[in-house]
């Protein structure tokens, strides 16, 4: 059937019979053609009307081909005319399609190709032909579609792209674009030829057609060349390629073709990275291109151009054939990044030749990872900004900055490179890392030294370690207000001239027209002779740099913080010293993420600290100093003991030992009086401080030292002040004072023993006023002298309790005399003759005349008052003639001289002078009969 109905339409052979996709009113069905009818309506069929699917037939007729995109008519991508609309052919096919292809074009043979050449199809079109396949490279075009199917475009397949052989490709030879003989090449494998200029109006048709083709304009004129067959083309156009960038910078960016009036991109897709790249490249003088993507589309750049192709005899971008782009869009657009491109900077608020690497890489300034900065490289990059090499330099922006961001690594160069664009860039790759900083030997600096104002004064230049005077020569209120900014010291006031009889000038010049900074100011000028030194007036005044707490804790700048990278022990007692707080003792950081954190960078020459260099970053860690003054001390015992130390809020033990003259220092500060004792527990275990005090010092806190590996070999410093008390030394009072207790006790004990003898006196002088007389029992007598020189071989307690009732308590151990007198028998009464004792008495006893007939008291037994008790005995007391009474006695001894003694009388050994008179003085002649009775207490 579909082969009569192609037949009958005069519409070619029949391509396929399919069936249709929807209903429709019906009026033959069951159709059955022999093939040879000349109408359909000759088929047997069933004709009735009635609602079915409907029959889809294809003609060879309908189907077309054609070459889209290409040099020409003969080369492009395969697009095939299917049911009234252009598709796109899939490459699943077999390669005999591109003859047929070319045959049907009458464009000769395909011609074999390697690389893409044309832009690739709008794949969010139509569907795509698929499975199209021809059983030889003779068969007729609709011969190849039995099979085709009608899918989506694949991501992973392209259409097939075909050059004919009988293909030309036509440009200008030589250095221009659009002027010279035109050279033709062709696909068939023979020799290129030139445009020749006969038959004229043939060929000078072909050479206009040529100027349009090749976006080179219109034809000017058509002429032979001299000594040639060749015609000599100049098109009225030109044709430049270049790269468009934000920066206008000549080694990278978008690939950039005017031609014929217009400008724009090329598609990428049928770029050749290495050989359009490396041409493009070497065209501009840029070097190699590389491997890299540019951050952003440049947007403002229509893809004017759908491909480029190019003759391998070409070397110039402008000679090759950029294919125009008609109706559709491409991205991305063509990019190219030339070696050249790529440079290095050195980034410092006021240092030039010092300052975080970074490169310009990929459209970009892009920082170095700090683990790629070796040695080579940091050297290429001081050589290429003309700086000379580099030098280790610790105290940088970034040797202790923790902070990440996104850098380059994996950068290689060569010890002879001078430049980074020639270092291997191949496996050049971006990670989060630690930021790289150097610092070269050409470094330099420009600062202030004045010591009242951190933004006025004379003007140095630093270089080399030395500070030369510069030159006020030259300067004017363009130049002093870009300095002003560069000290970050707000707006020029004005400057003004000072004389300086020196050899120490500056040697650079500084002409700041047109300029955005101080250092693209300078020249190698030499300044005139008779100079004189440039001082500069800013109008602002930095804010004031402070402590937490007084003279210790974070250190603050508009209650801000300081960031502890690159801080040294130069600036904290620059610091210390503007607070007034003497000099630091100690600096430490504290872990804290801060977006907003100030960095300081000194030389060591500053006398302030915002003469420095400055500028705000993220931070990990905050800067907190102590200085001197704020030092705190104390002890463990009372002015005395292990001594601590608080600077920063830590009680610390200090490292000993410490010399005699030092305890010294530390006893005068340490206020032990009213001091709070330090509590071991809560004392840091680490010992960072130790005490050595310089000769010449007028103040403990010059003598305190922090130890720079926090390890003390000695262990806590020891001391004792005046007034030093042990712990427990309460305890130790208490006893001393209960041991004076005690002997108060015995002392009022004693007192009240002696005053005990002065009672029985007076008791018995009762007695004897009653008129009794006293006839003391011999035999007692003697049994009590027997029982006390017993006692008094005896060990018992000092002081123990007697009680003795009628006994005369003054009597003593008695003598030697006694003790014979008991000896030779006496009665057990030594009263017997009183006037025999008295002839007695040796002359320097010798008593008044008044007083010798006063009797006396015997001598009192030995251990009179030890443990036994004696019961005594007495007799009626009766009166006698010869007794004097108490009174009458003691008024006749009043009168008496010297100490005397008698053998009737026993005085204790341990009375004192005082004690014996008053005996004397009390004594009572006593005659008794006395029993007496030993009794256990």
């Amino acid at each position: 059937m579909g082969a009569v109905v192609c037949r009958e339409l005069g519409c070619g052979d029949i391509v396929r019979v399919k069936q249709g996709s929807s209903d429709s009113n019906g009026f033959l069905s069951n159709v059955d053609c022999q093939g040879d009818e000349r109408s359909l309506w000759h088929c047997l069929a069933i004709r009735e009307k009635k609602q079915c699917l409907g029959t889809k037939v294809i003609c060879s007729g309908s189907l077309d081909v054609r070459l889209r995109d290409g040099l020409g008519r003969c080369s492009g991508r395969v697009e095939v005319k299917w049911e009234g609309s252009w598709r796109s052919m899939g490459s699943d096919g077999n390669i005999m399609i591109s003859d047929v292809v070319c045959q049907h074009l009458n464009c000769g043979e395909s011609s074999n190709i390697n690389r893409e050449l044309f832009i690739e199809g709008e794949k969010e079109r139509l569907e795509w032909l698929w499975n199209v396949r021809c059983r030889s490279s003779s068969a007729k075009l609709h011969e190849c579609f039995d099979n085709t199917d009608l899918k989506p475009p694949r991501q992973i397949k392209k259409n097939i792209e075909i050059i004919c052989k009988k293909e030309e490709l036509k440009f200008f030879e030589g250095n221009s674009s659009c002027k010279g003989k035109v050279r033709i090449e062709k696909f068939d494998g023979t020799e290129p030829d030139w445009l020749p200029a006969k038959p004229v109006e043939e060929n000078k048709k072909k050479a206009a057609d040529i100027c349009s083709a090749i976006q080179c304009g219109s034809l000017v004129s058509f002429e032979t060349e001299q000594n040639t067959t060749y015609a000599k083309v100049t098109c009225s156009g030109s044709k430049r390629v270049t790269f468009q960038n934000p920066f206008g910078e000549k080694c990278w960016g978008m690939v950039k073709v005017c031609g014929d009036g217009k400008c724009g991109g090329v598609c990428s897709n049928t770029w050749r990275t290495n050989e359009d790249s490396k041409m493009i490249c070497e065209n501009v003088g840029c070097g190699n291109p590389i491997r890299a993507q540019l951050p952003l589309q440049i947007n403002n750049l229509p893809a004017t151009y759908r491909s480029v192709y190019c003759s391998e005899k070409v070397q110039n971008m402008n000679m090759c054939n950029f294919i125009p782009n008609e109706n559709s869009t491409c991205e991305p657009l063509a990019q190219v990044i030339c070696t050249d491109s790529i440079k290095a900077k050195l980034e410092d608020p006021r240092d030039k030749c010092a300052g975080k690497a970074s490169l310009f890489y990929a459209g970009k300034w892009t920082p170095i990872c700090q683990d790629s900065l070796d040695t080579n490289l940091k050297n290429v990059i001081c050589k290429e900004l003309l700086c000379g090499e580099n030098i280790n330099d610790q105290n940088d922006w970034t040797s202790h900055e923790e902070s990440k961001s996104t850098g380059l690594s994996r950068i290689r160069c060569p010890a002879s490179a001078n430049s980074v664009s020639k270092c291997d860039l191949e496996e050049v790759s971006e990670k989060e890392c630690i930021v790289g900083y150097l610092k070269c030997t050409e470094w330099e600096r420009l600062l202030l030294y004045n010591k009242k104002s951190a933004c006025s004064g004379p003007v140095y230049g630093l270089r080399n370690g030395k500070t030369q005077q510069v030159s006020s020569s030259g300067w004017g209120r363009e130049e002093g207000q870009i300095l002003c900014e560069y000290l970050k010291c707000g707006n020029y006031i004005s400057h003004s001239n000072i004389t300086k009889n020196t050899d120490e000038w500056w040697k650079k010049a500084y002409n700041c027209s047109g300029k955005k900074n101080i250092w693209g100011c300078e020249s190698n000028d030499q300044p005139n002779q008779n100079q004189q030194q440039l001082n500069i007036q800013c109008d602002s005044k930095p804010p004031k740099i402070l402590l937490s707490n007084n003279c210790t804790g974070e250190v603050l700048i508009n209650k801000e913080h300081v960031c502890a990278s690159q801080w040294d022990d130069g600036m904290s007692n620059k610091l210390c010293e503007s607070l007034n707080c003497g000099k630091a003792l100690h600096r430490w950081a504290t872990e804290s993420v801060k977006t907003n954190t100030w960095h300081f960078s000194c030389t060591g020459k500053e006398t302030l600290m915002w003469q420095c260099g400055f500028r705000k970053d993220s931070c990990k860690k905050i800067l907190s100093v102590a200085c001197k003054d704020s030092v705190e001390f104390s002890s463990t015992e009372k002015c005395g003991g292990k001594l601590g130390i608080r600077y920063k809020g830590q009680w610390e033990y200090v490292c000993g030992k410490l010399t005699e003259a030092d305890t010294k220092k530390v006893c005068d500060v340490l206020k032990c009086n009213d001091q709070e004792l330090l509590d071991e527990e809560k004392i840091a275990k680490e010992i960072k401080v130790k005490i050595d005090c310089p000769e010449n010092h007028y103040n403990i806190f010059q003598c305190m030292h922090h130890l720079k590996d926090d390890t003390c070999s000695y262990g806590p410093a020891e001391i004792k002040c005046e007034g030093y008390t042990p712990k427990g030394g309460n305890s130790s009072v208490g006893l001393i004072l209960g041991l004076l207790g005690g002997v108060l006790g015995l002392l009022i004990l004693f007192l009240m023993w002696t005053n005990r003898k002065r009672l029985l006196l007076a008791l018995r002088h009762y007695r004897n006023k009653n008129g009794k007389d006293i006839n003391p029992d011999v035999k007692e007598m003697d049994k009590m002298d027997t029982e006390d020189r017993d006692l008094s071989e005896g060990k018992e307690l000092f002081l123990d309790n007697d009680d003795y009732e009628d006994v005369d308590s003054l009597m003593d151990k008695s003598g030697e005399e006694d003790e014979n007198d008991r000896k030779r028998g006496s009665s057990g009464t030594e009263y017997d003759d009183i006037e025999e004792q008295a002839s007695g008495i040796s002359p320097s006893q010798t008593h008044h005349d008044e007083d010798l007939d006063v009797p006396l008291l015997p001598k009192r037994p030995e251990n009179i008052l030890d443990q036994d008790t004696y019961e005594v005995e007495t007799e009626k007391q009766q009166y006698y003639d010869d007794v004097i009474p108490v009174e009458a006695a003691a008024n006749e001894n009043a009168g008496m001289t010297g100490t005397q003694s008698y053998e009737n009388v026993d005085v204790d050994e341990g009375a004192d002078s005082d004690l014996d008179a008053g005996l004397v003085a009390d004594a009572v002649l006593v005659t008794t009969e006395v029993d007496v009775h030993p009794q256990a207490e």
